[in-house]
């Protein structure tokens, strides 16, 4: 509601549109209001906006009018290509960005999991990217220089009807046995989606919707996390 203001679509009730919308966006600890007009870029071979759609919904535009205020406030579509998501979730939400590193010899993973933990129980916005040069992650389907959104936090324990979810402990305040139940060497995963969305673009590593790990879990959990193989929705474990 901050970064887009309610009550803005094309037929307001009161019938008088302008052709104006207007969004928010954090900058240097102000909020800054940028007003867009209503004209999107086109693609003239597919007749399709050029940028940010939703592929599935061809009538929403919101996300397209927000991408063309924040284009506004870089000067340019131009400038949006590529960048650091930590700043550009900054400026949505107007909080501190951290960076964390999750390869290489300085990288601690028990610390980094107890970090994404902690930022997923507090509704922080998490993201991720892939470095500029690695072979070995653009074969199994990950682009590179690309940014990702981190959607949920799990540690799973093979063979078992047993599920620790951090979403479903820690944003309903659970303190359960079960939710503490210790296990051995649960497998911890992460969800990512591609902004791309749909377009065949997914990680067919360890994990991946069709990847022979899945059966070891147990179908229930699965079900629980919401498992689909074989979606082509951007998102993957």
């Amino acid at each position: 509601r901050t970064v887009v203001p309610p009550e803005q679509c094309f037929a307001p009730p009161a019938g008088r549109y302008s052709g104006l919308f207007h969004f928010r966006f954090c900058r240097a600890g102000r909020w800054l209001d940028v007003c867009v007009d209503d004209r999107l870029p086109v693609n003239p071979r597919t007749g399709q906006l050029a940028y940010c759609r939703n592929g599935r919904a061809a009538d929403e535009f919101w996300c397209a009018l927000l991408e063309k205020a924040y284009a506004k406030l870089a000067t340019c579509y131009a400038y949006l290509d590529g960048g650091r998501v930590e700043y550009a979730l900054a400026d949505m939400t107007g909080g501190v960005e951290e960076t964390l590193l999750t390869s290489g010899d300085t990288a601690d993973h028990e610390a980094l999991w107890r970090i994404l933990a902690q930022a997923y129980r507090l509704h922080s916005l998490i993201g991720a990217s892939t470095p500029y040069s690695c072979r070995e992650e653009l074969r199994h389907g990950l682009v590179l220089n690309h940014a990702y959104s981190v959607t949920r936090l799990i540690e799973v324990t093979p063979g078992k009807k047993w599920l620790y979810d951090q979403l479903a402990q820690c944003r309903s305040g659970s303190n359960s046995s079960r939710c503490r139940r210790q296990t051995s060497k649960p497998i911890r995963l992460v969800r990512l989606r591609n902004p791309w969305g749909y377009r065949g673009v997914e990680w067919d590593g360890p994990f991946g919707d069709n990847s022979v790990e899945w059966k070891r879990i147990d179908g229930d959990v699965q079900r629980a996390i919401g498992l689909t193989h074989d979606d082509d929705d951007g998102e993957f474990w």
